[in-house]
């Protein structure tokens, strides 16, 4: 009897082990299919760093604004060459510039005041004026131009007028003395304008040939020498960058001498100008403005 209940406790835990192993085992693997499709099913988990996907009802950016062509640079003004012909200017042009020359600009001068051109330019010129004499103090046997009625040293009076463009003739009156005594002496003279009037344009004129019957004619006073003078101002112009206006060639012959119907005193001094050769040098003028200063 003992030996049956014995037997019958074995039997009832044995049972119970074998039910505890089967809960704490393990579950069975999944089958491959089985896998993928639970990899599927569980979306992996995003990065820490990643960026929010962009709200679809934000609006697009703007489309960015067309870049505007720029304006052609203009090409530097080249000083090498004397100031070419263009379009004629309107006289009123020359309202705010100033004259400097000698008795051959007086002739201009006194040309536009009786047929009413070149309205406003400031005229400081006189007789015998040279750069040479224009370095001089003033006093009673000097040539200083009257400006507002007083003898007036040339730079005091580019400077109190205001004149904005200096256009300059001079060099028959001091050739003589030599070809480059002549223009360091007008760079001199220039140089005293610019230093009260810096922003001042310069325009150089050259000086226009003499007739060959002028009585004034000889070996350091000709138009070989003028030809020297106007070359090595044409010089000094390219270097100082100011302007050379070339306006004595017109008025030749053709042999080079000033023409008679452009001289008034062709038998004389032979230099001065007629009405024709005045109203030559305005239509001149007009047409050779240089373009930087339109």
């Amino acid at each position: 009897m003992k030996q049956r209940i014995a037997a019958v406790l074995a039997v009832l835990l044995f049972c119970v082990c074998a039910g505890c192993r089967r809960e704490t085992s393990a579950p069975p693997a999944l089958s491959a299919d089985a896998s993928a499709s639970a990899a599927q099913a569980e979306p992996a988990p995003a990065p820490a760093d990643a960026e929010p996907e962009a709200d679809a009802t934000e609006p697009p950016a703007p489309a960015p604004e067309p870049t505007p062509t720029p304006e052609p640079t203009p090409a530097p003004y080249d000083f090498a060459w004397p100031v070419p012909e263009s379009a004629a200017v309107d006289p009123a042009w020359f309202s705010d510039a100033a004259f400097i020359g000698d008795s051959i600009m007086v002739s201009l001068h006194w040309y536009c005041v009786n047929t009413d051109q070149l309205p406003g330019v400031e005229w400081l010129c006189s007789g015998s004026l040279s750069a040479h004499n224009a370095l001089w103090d003033i006093s009673d046997e000097s040539v200083h131009p009257e400006y507002n009625g007083v003898k007036t040293k040339l730079e005091d009076a580019v400077a109190d007028c205001g004149a904005k463009n200096v256009y300059i003739m001079l060099g028959t009156n001091n050739i003589s003395f030599g070809v480059d005594v002549a223009a360091s002496e007008m760079e001199e003279m220039i140089d005293n304008i610019l230093a009260q009037s810096p922003d001042v344009n310069i325009l150089v004129m050259s000086v226009p040939p003499m007739t060959r019957t002028s009585t004034i004619w000889y070996d350091a006073l000709n138009n070989d020498r003028i030809n020297e003078y106007n070359e090595a101002m044409r010089q000094i112009c390219i270097e100082r960058q100011w302007y050379f206006i070339d306006c004595g060639p017109m008025f030749r012959d053709g042999d080079g001498n000033l023409a008679r119907e452009y001289c008034s005193d062709p038998d004389d001094m032979g230099i001065h100008f007629t009405d024709a050769a005045s109203q030559l040098w305005i239509d001149y003028l007009l047409t050779h403005v240089p373009e930087p200063l339109k």
